[in-house]
């Protein structure tokens, strides 16, 4: 019987320190929403759709014009 008792209070110490660091391992993951992109043209600054994005816009010489194009795919 004083083995048997032992044996579990030997085994409840040895799992304690387990369970202890299994509770203080789960948090809570917070995920926050990218902020949208914004596109500066001609016609002033505006946020873009989730599924574009600004680019730099060029004139037909190639050069940068200062101002962003919006591209969607």
């Amino acid at each position: 019987m004083k083995t048997v008792a032992m044996i579990a209070l030997a085994a409840a110490i040895a799992l304690a320190p387990g369970i202890a660091v299994a509770k203080q391992s789960k948090k809570h993951v917070v995920r926050s929403a990218q902020p949208p992109h914004v596109a500066c043209t001609k016609l002033g600054c505006f946020p873009v759709a989730p599924n574009c994005r600004p680019q730099t816009q060029l004139d037909w010489r190639g050069n940068p014009t200062g101002y962003d194009q919006v591209v969607c795919r």
